[in-house]
């Protein structure tokens, strides 16, 4: 828009050369928010609103520098004042919104996203918990198993030794 109005005001072609970019840049863009979007029918349908904003206001900036360059600066600056301004602050205002719906969704998406992270490592605590607590339960009935076990053998080796003694006994009568 500077541009333009620069071009408007000294003939100068170098003025051009941001609306130049501009106009072959905007189709691409459209593109890529359409990509972006895809699946948001509601921010596809802001998509198609801006595109035929943009389409407009391209159109009416060709046509006031075409009237520019054929030597009707009255022309260019009358097309400018009916729709220059307006057009720009509709496109802005539709930029405006989208950015903020997608901001929103973002701040939405990240929400969930950290509740699901706290709940995982929620479940993550959890589970180790459960893991130490059977590992110690695990220790515990080991060790009173292994007690039991030479508890056993210690009354085997007992009851073989009296049985010994006993047998010796027996033999010595």
């Amino acid at each position: 828009m500077v541009g333009k109005r620069g071009y408007l005001l000294t003939g100068s072609e170098t003025y051009l050369v941001l609306y130049t970019n501009a106009r072959a840049e905007v189709a691409g863009e459209i593109i890529n928010l359409r990509r972006l979007t895809a699946g948001n029918y509601a921010q596809q349908q802001r998509i198609d609103t801006l595109e035929q904003l943009s389409t407009s206001k391209i159109d009416s900036m060709t046509q006031t520098i075409a009237l520019r360059r054929n030597g009707n600066a009255a022309g260019a600056l009358a097309i400018m004042r009916a729709s220059g301004k307006a057009a720009m602050d509709r496109i802005r205002a539709l930029i405006v919104e989208m950015e903020n719906i997608e901001s929103s969704s973002l701040s939405m998406h990240e929400q969930a996203w950290q509740q699901a992270s706290d709940s995982s490592t929620d479940v993550t605590a959890a589970g180790s918990a459960l893991l130490l607590l059977l590992i110690a339960a695990a220790v515990v009935m080991s060790s009173r198993d292994y007690r039991a076990r030479e508890t056993q053998s210690w009354l085997r080796v007992g009851q073989m030794d009296i049985a010994t003694i006993f047998a010796g006994m027996r033999w010595r009568r």
